[in-house]
């Protein structure tokens, strides 16, 4: 069961996929790292709670800027070659509400603009969708809805967290 960063609208996902889809690949590829039905025995509650978004998040945003920057290529040619269909629900309680999700295949077919997704992630430090804001419109529940402060600290001293210019400016700060 793959981390799929608390998504459950297959909208969503396509929207990425459209708007940003080299960020679209590398969230499945970030995510298809986790298995959290492993996690779950390993440390019971933790996938439920806010610690573990929000540093999944933030953890996304280090590993997607650092991809782009230095594996692009290679992490391309993986996805180009691999043809698969990911169904996954957001939680085991949402078995009933699966989602499907598929490589873009933007780099077979439009390499070129494919490259430029990656070069922009470079540029904003980070991505463009998978942030803040849907953080927010994911676990907020009409509130606002910050990154936990311990994730927060821990993803800017271990794994080199950058906030994203498009971030800040969507945020108006």
């Amino acid at each position: 069961m793959p981390y799929t960063f608390g998504i459950t609208s297959q909208a969503i996902w396509d929207h990425i996929k459209n708007k940003q889809p080299f960020e679209y690949d590398m969230a499945l590829h970030f995510g298809l790292q986790f298995d959290l039905r492993e996690i779950e025995k390993e440390t019971p509650g933790l996938i439920y709670t806010e610690y573990f978004h929000s540093l999944m998040y933030l953890r996304f945003a280090s590993y997607i800027r650092n991809v782009a920057g230095s594996r692009a290529g290679k992490a391309i040619m993986e996805l180009m070659k691999q043809t698969f269909d990911i169904r996954v629900s957001a939680h085991k309680k949402d078995v009933n509400e699966v989602i499907k999700l598929a490589p873009s295949g933007m780099g077979f077919f439009d390499s070129a603009r494919y490259a430029a997704c990656a070069e922009a992630i470079i540029l904003n430090h980070g991505p463009f969708y998978i942030d803040q804001v849907l953080y927010d419109t994911v676990f907020g529940n009409g509130k606002v809805k910050k990154w936990n402060r311990q994730a927060y600290n821990l993803a800017v001293a271990e794994y080199g967290y950058i906030r994203p210019i498009s971030e800040t400016n969507k945020m108006g700060d």
